[in-house]
């Protein structure tokens, strides 16, 4: 990865022989740490992901820690940063780093397939995914569709002449008509435990599936 350099060594290989000392090393790397901060962000947290736990106001951080808070990134500005609350403390005790912990190598391959959403719901929601035939917390059924999407009458006489380029008469009869087509294309399934989380679930849920699901389809959000 062309991008993905170590200052460290940059500087010790840009100094010239005779001033590699530890002095000028140091204060030198002193000097690009903040380039080292963002390579780190992007290469490391941003690229592939985080594991950094919720934050607790019992814990005492250090100056660079991180921690998690609804999905978010966030890293301490200062020592002995106990009990400041994230979101109250932003630019004084905290910093956010990143809006999503999910990495970016991870969500490029999320889509609308079935499996693919089930997996990415329970992962950003907090249920367990299982592989089929087993059932995940987040699970979706699909709603079968007709074939036919139209029904004009039920012969020629009692049909209109449609025409390339104009047409006339009225459909006769009580045979006329369109099929009812299913109101959604799927369901997504969200138990009770997960739902409950949220002041306006729906929304939420159905904002998140939104960012996968190919444009055209409809579906709705069930508790259970």
């Amino acid at each position: 990865m062309p991008y993905n350099i170590d200052y460290t060594e940059l500087v010790y290989d840009t100094l010239p022989p005779d001033k590699r000392t530890t002095r000028h090393a140091k204060w030198l790397i002193a000097l690009v740490s903040p380039l080292t901060w963002l390579k780190d962000l992007f290469f490391t947290d941003y690229l592939q992901g985080t594991t950094y736990a919720a934050y607790n106001p019992l814990t005492t951080y250090a100056k660079g820690d991180r921690v998690t808070l609804t999905k978010a990134v966030y890293e301490s500005l200062q020592n002995s940063n106990t009990g400041n609350g994230v979101l109250a403390n932003l630019g004084v005790w905290w910093i956010k780093v990143q809006d999503n912990y999910l990495g970016v190598d991870e969500r490029v391959q999320y889509n609308g397939h079935k499996l693919i959403l089930e997996y990415a719901l329970n992962k950003w929601f907090g249920g367990t995914f299982r592989q089929p035939p087993l059932e995940s917390d987040i699970y979706i059924e699909n709603i079968a569709q007709s074939d036919l999407s139209f029904l004009v009458a039920a012969t020629d006489n009692m049909s209109s002449p449609v025409g390339f380029t104009d047409s006339f008469g009225y459909v006769k009869g009580t045979n006329a008509g369109v099929d009812e087509l299913p109101e959604f294309n799927f369901i997504i399934y969200v138990p009770t435990a997960i739902y409950s989380l949220f002041t306006d679930p729906e929304t939420i849920i159905s904002e998140y599936a939104k960012q996968y699901v190919p444009v055209g389809l409809t579906f709705k959000i069930e508790e259970y």
